[in-house]
């Protein structure tokens, strides 16, 4: 995939790999921002045969992993889903004789309430998993690395094939867990694009990642 952004220099993604778009122009940061939201025409995403792509397609955006604290909680509906659709019969069978039970329990206390009530007679799998409000629990509480981490294993196992794309990661994590990311990266083939607001200086390993700096003055340096 390639991001085209005005008349900068086109930048060529690698969907499984580590991606490290840098600036130092408050400009440059903001449009890409805007874009990963789906709120900027002036960078378009582009394939390998040149068809362009939409954004919201092919980027999961998760801002910021510590400030987002509503990363894992966008994931749940399609965790309820492939929950439902991972079911053997005999767990169907299971679940719905247990429900039955339940349901004859809670229809006597109803007829004791003499009002007008009755429980429903179907059950919603996708209803009873998210009554069980089931959470993810992350191995590294508030560490931003383990986030991540929990991301990707996300993506895995609902087999998302969009792109990571993160902010501020070089505010979070240092040289050594860069290259950690970029391994786990290229073992799970789960591409990650961050953008980060720092200089040119910033020391993350650049030759052995796919980075691309932008300049205060909007040079390009890739």
């Amino acid at each position: 995939m390639k991001i085209s952004y005005l008349a900068h220099k086109t930048m060529d993604i690698d969907p499984k790999k580590l991606n490290i778009i840098c600036t130092s122009s408050p400009i440059v940061f903001y449009e890409f921002i805007s874009s990963f939201q789906g709120n900027s025409d002036s960078i378009e995403y582009i394939s390998d045969d040149f068809k362009r792509l939409e954004a919201n397609k092919i980027i999961d955006w998760l801002e910021d992993p510590i400030l987002n604290s509503h990363i894992n909680e966008k994931y749940m509906t399609k965790i309820y889903t492939k929950m439902v659709s991972d079911l053997t019969d005999a767990q169907r069978t299971k679940i719905f004789h247990k429900w039955d039970e339940l349901k004859t329990l809670v229809q006597e206390e109803l007829f004791m309430s003499d009002l007008p009530l009755e429980v429903a007679p179907d059950l919603d799998l996708k209803k009873l998993f998210k009554f069980s409000d089931l959470k993810l629990v992350n191995s590294a509480p508030c560490k931003p690395y383990g986030i991540i981490e929990n991301v990707i294993k996300i993506h895995q196992c609902l087999n998302l094939e969009t792109i990571l794309v993160f902010c501020n990661l070089s505010h979070y994590l240092d040289n050594t867990q860069i290259l950690e990311l970029k391994k786990l990266v290229e073992e799970t083939g789960q591409g990650i694009i961050t953008l980060e607001y720092n200089d040119k200086s910033w020391n993350c390993n650049k030759d052995m990642t796919n980075f691309y700096y932008i300049d205060k003055d909007l040079v390009d340096f890739y």
